[in-house]
């Protein structure tokens, strides 16, 4: 039976896709679904939606473990969560 590798920040950069790092306690936070605004704060997914204009997706990593991929309906549109890999 295949198993999972973990997935590594290479992915992302190669789909072009930002990264973002949390603290363990902003994990934490992610793996009990607290909302974005509240983990990163509304600072960090503006300077998110700057930085990368047109992306719709993100990844958050804690060290070399991935937490979620965000997304976003369009360039106007708030970030949420798509999938949370976290555990809490």
């Amino acid at each position: 039976m295949p198993t999972l590798r973990p997935i590594d920040r290479g992915v992302f950069d190669a789909l072009g896709l930002p990264c973002l790092e949390a603290n363990p306690e902003d994990a934490r936070k992610i793996a009990r679904g607290k909302p974005l605004r509240e983990v990163l704060g509304m600072l960090e997914l503006n300077r998110l939606s700057a930085d990368n204009p047109g992306i719709c997706a993100a990844a958050v990593f804690s060290g070399d473990s991935l937490l979620a991929v965000i997304e976003r309906a369009g360039e106007t549109a708030q970030w949420k969560y798509g999938y949370v890999y976290a555990r809490d």
